[in-house]
């Protein structure tokens, strides 16, 4: 696929008004994987931020904000909505529905985002 198919669809993509909603892409061809998302949330306030590799963990850039008390009494955290590796590893988080009375239900949980602990392993 030629770099100007590749711009043409994520610009529309872009101005299309389905694009108001979160919207994630992966393109594939001859070896190479092209990947990107945009956001439905208006956050003047989001940030690039990375996180260097060593010897235990690799190295990760994100893209997220910080909650603040928009979602009950918590302290304030940073919410990654979109990341990759240094290995090439993407992800981007979507909204969904969930379950009344999930599986996992009374397991326990993971001591930190799992997207980061999936990006550092």
């Amino acid at each position: 696929m030629r770099k100007t198919t590749v711009v043409t669809v994520l610009f529309m993509l872009i101005i299309a008004p389905g694009a108001l909603a979160c919207t994630g892409v992966a393109i594939a061809q001859g070896g190479s994987v092209v990947v990107g998302g945009n956001e439905d949330w208006t956050r003047f306030d989001s940030h690039v931020w990375a996180e260097a590799a060593t010897e235990e963990a690799y190295g990760a850039v994100y893209f997220g904000y910080q909650i603040r008390g928009e979602f009950g009494p918590r302290s304030p955290y940073w919410f990654e909505f979109q990341g990759v590796n240094s290995e090439g590893l993407y992800f981007d988080t979507f909204g969904a529905p969930t379950l009344a009375n999930p599986s996992w239900a009374g397991k326990p949980l993971c001591p930190e985002h799992i997207e980061v602990l999936l990006m550092r392993e």
